[in-house]
């Protein structure tokens, strides 16, 4: 089983320098760039690659949304709107998975209409989308 990568700051920071530098794809023109960065940031050459894949997927979702306020106002309300940023990840950490074993363990055992409310309350638990719960656990 996949686990999701945490990153320091200082690996963010080497990740960020590259990305700014030109490492912005996973084509054979970005290769050696990933290759510097995984050995300068210590991380494997498939670790780098996928942050490069997930940084561009989540530039391009950015740059497809142009105008899409995130936040702003609640309707009816001069309440501002809470600014939540869904984690965007594919793997879950060995603590993730205890949170999803706890769900699982309390009925949450099918994607059924009857467990959704679990899938969206674990999902908010974890700070992703409820896809990612969907696909990744129920693959």
């Amino acid at each position: 089983m996949n686990l999701r990568s945490v990153f320091t700051v200082e690996q963010q920071r080497i990740l960020q320098r590259y990305y700014e530098n030109g490492m912005t794809n996973q084509s054979k023109n970005c290769f050696q760039l990933i290759l510097q960065c995984a050995q300068e940031t210590k991380l494997d050459f498939s670790v780098v690659r996928t942050w490069v894949g997930n940084k561009r997927r989540k530039m391009s979702s950015k740059n497809s949304e142009s105008g899409a306020a995130t936040t702003g106002t609640i309707p009816g309300t001069s309440l501002a709107a809470p600014d939540i940023t869904l984690q965007d990840r594919t793997q879950f950490s060995d603590r993730d998975l205890a949170t999803l074993k706890k769900y699982w363990d309390n009925g949450m055992t099918s994607l059924g209409s009857i467990c959704r409310e679990k899938i969206e309350a674990v999902a908010t638990e974890l700070n992703v989308d409820c896809e990612i719960v969907r696909v990744r656990y129920f693959q």
